[in-house]
């Protein structure tokens, strides 16, 4: 047949996800994708503010220094407000290190060491190769480099005797002989998806006998938290519980949204528990998710709208 069709592949963007809503006339409107809504819009703002490098630099500074950082390190004093000699350290230094680390939070005899992360996950390129640079390259600014930071602090808890720790211009000296596990945590501003979920994909690991670190969205980790909150009496020590048991899922779990891996605790820690020490292959159901959405319909987990 003669003629120019316009062709869209799978893996371009859908023109409809940036422009959800359809002029059909000077009155008339079709709002045929509504839940795009709030992504479109932040995407249109985002492309609308970062014209510039030195624009994208402010942003992104600001997205990630202060939003991300300061909202993960209200969900985790949320959490943690119960617990008994707890310690929290933001925007620290170990041991007159230069570097300055994100969140180091102390509590029931757990160090939770938190790097806070807000690089983008570009859209890959069609081109396999090129596409897979990409998510490798955007992988490491953002969740590799994460774990390397953690590690850094991680090495030092278990190796030193004592630490001392400078925060808002305070010293303090750490005890690190209290301290009986350490978990490393990189909160992302985005999704990775299944680069996330299972870090044995793309992580490179000092040794290969060290643990993998967990790697959470800020949204999926506010919604999780939250939930521990409600459902049970101690979240603190399930917390660490969970932590404990999803570090063995990694380089064998098959999961596009961390959200799916919590709701398998929260529904059954037992079951879970024995899926996580199990050698199978896991394949998480996404009809999981229901179980936070019936919590928020039954207007039991809320949400506060931010101000940015």
């Amino acid at each position: 047949m003669d003629g120019v069709y316009d062709i869209l592949f799978y893996s371009q963007p859908n023109p409809l996800s940036s422009k959800p809503i359809i002029k059909i006339n000077d009155t008339e409107y079709l709002n045929i994708y509504q839940k795009q809504l709030p992504t479109a819009l932040y995407n249109l703002l985002y492309t609308t503010l970062t014209a510039t490098g030195k624009e994208t630099e402010q942003v992104n500074l600001r997205r990630g220094k202060v939003i991300l950082e300061n909202h993960t390190r209200e969900i985790f004093e949320r959490l943690f407000k119960k617990s008994k000699h707890l310690k929290v350290f933001s925007n620290y230094y170990v041991n007159k290190n230069k570097e300055e680390k994100d969140l180091l939070i102390i509590a029931n005899g757990n160090a939770f060491v938190i790097e806070c992360k807000s690089s983008r996950n570009r859209e890959p390129f069609r081109d396999s190769n090129q596409g897979f640079q990409r998510i490798k390259s955007d992988f490491k600014d953002c969740i590799q480099k994460g774990y390397e930071q953690c590690y850094q602090v991680e090495q030092l808890i278990f190796n030193c005797p004592n630490l001392s720790i400078k925060s808002n211009n305070l010293e303090q000296d750490l005890d690190t002989s209290y301290i009986n596990d350490v978990f490393s945590i990189v909160v992302t501003s985005e999704r990775f998806a299944t680069i996330q979920s299972d870090l044995g994909y793309l992580l490179n690991k000092a040794n290969p006998e060290d643990l993998y670190p967990w790697s959470i969205s800020i949204d999926d980790l506010e919604i999780f938290l939250k939930t521990l909150n409600l459902e049970f009496n101690n979240p603190t020590r399930r917390f660490a519980e969970f932590l404990e048991y999803r570090e063995l899922l990694n380089e064998r779990i098959f999961s596009r949204d961390e959200l799916d891996v919590c709701a398998m605790y929260l529904k059954n820690p037992s079951n879970f528990k024995k899926i996580c020490e199990s050698s199978d292959y896991v394949v998480t159901d996404p009809l999981l998710q229901r179980y936070f959405d019936e919590l928020y319909f039954a207007k039991k987990l809320r949400f506060n709208v931010l101000d940015f």
